[in-house]
């Protein structure tokens, strides 16, 4: 019989109770790293614990609403990874789609967005880190504790976060390196940030083949809305500048491109998370908070799909027609589909923290 030093996010609302109740506790493989804080000792008395199938109460009393932790759980994960997004995708039109020599003045364009998503994702990376480490411990002077610090970096949490930090200082000092060479390992840096966050959330719950194959379709998914998502941006930017130069068919021509893959890109981000929802909870039996976020990403997500069609197959071929009206609405649907995935991103950030039971 131990306290329990945090409140487990990824427990069920009813199974969430204030720091110092006593719990017997099950193993199984629910997501995120839990310690169990010995309130005599006051030291780590289990090394790691990666989560808890069922809690046997003992004279608890319940936590009722949103924590702050929960609150500042959600938000951090918002900007982290909705800069991360908005990076990956815009060095990825940028590097990947746009023409050679039309990529300097694309990126004067795309400056003020890469320097202050890249700082919002390092800032975002450190603070999860930390939030992290009170929820683990239960109090926030462990922030001034270096070896709850170590002991939080020697979770599965923390072997992915660390070089998740690392990455995002060294995204930062590539973006501010400038050159042709810098840009493309930004890009490569951006993506294995990518990858690591696929392994801290609900696909990387499970053990065995699942486990992996959870975040193997994770990892996907992230880099597909990455490249969707995130490349709206620049393709905005580029649509803009053609409307007022129509003369100027760059925006056409990178828009096609973007288009193109960008088929595969919606697919390989539809088929994904119809994978990593089964990977994570199985075909679901009854409702429940986490199953209602995922429903209403899908939904956001088939709007952006119908969003996209009809900018690609109603307004591209009427752009020889009437050039000026075509380009508006197609600016105004892709500002449209950027809100709806900053809406889908806020869903994730709240679900995420939610058990998928």
């Amino acid at each position: 019989m131990f306290s329990v030093g945090a409140i487990n996010p990824f427990l069920p609302p009813q199974s969430r109770y204030a720091q110092g109740s006593s719990v017997f506790l099950t193993k199984t493989g629910a997501p995120a790293a839990n310690y169990l804080w010995d309130p005599v000792s006051q030291a780590v008395k289990t090394n790691f614990i990666r989560g808890y199938r069922q809690v046997i109460i003992a004279s608890l009393h319940p936590v009722a609403g949103v924590t702050v932790t929960d609150f500042l759980n959600i938000l951090l994960r918002f900007f982290h990874f909705s800069s991360l997004l908005l990076l990956t995708g815009c060095l990825t039109y940028l590097m990947l789609l746009t023409p050679a020599g039309y990529r300097n003045r694309l990126e004067i364009r795309l400056s003020p967005a890469l320097r202050s998503s890249a700082g919002v994702a390092l800032f975002s990376a450190i603070a999860l880190f930390a939030l992290q480490t009170v929820m683990m411990s239960g109090e926030i002077t462990a922030l001034s504790q270096p070896d709850i610090w170590s002991a939080v970096a020697g979770t599965r949490f923390g072997h992915a976060w660390l070089p998740e930090m690392i990455l995002a200082a060294v995204s930062v000092m590539l973006l501010r390196a400038g050159g042709e060479a810098a840009r493309y390992l930004l890009l490569v840096t951006l993506i294995l940030q990518l990858i690591l966050t696929a392994m801290t959330g609900h696909a990387a719950m499970h053990d065995g083949w699942r486990g992996v194959a959870g975040e193997v379709s994770q990892s996907l998914h992230v880099l597909a809305a990455a490249f969707w998502c995130g490349g709206l941006y620049p393709l905005l930017l580029l649509m803009q500048q053609g409307q007022r130069d129509p003369q100027d068919n760059t925006a056409v021509l990178t828009m096609m491109k973007f288009s193109r893959y960008g088929h595969w890109a919606v697919a390989l981000v539809i088929l994904s998370g119809v994978s990593n929802t089964l990977l994570i909870s199985g075909i679901p039996r009854h409702f429940s908070f986490w199953l209602t976020g995922v429903l209403v990403k899908s939904v956001l997500v088939a709007a952006m799909v119908m969003l996209a069609l009809l900018n690609r197959y109603w307004l591209v071929p009427r752009f020889r027609q009437s050039p000026a009206e075509s380009r508006r609405r197609f600016i105004r649907l892709t500002q449209a589909e950027m809100g709806l995935a900053l809406g889908a991103i806020a869903v994730v950030s709240l679900f995420a923290t939610l058990s998928p039971g």
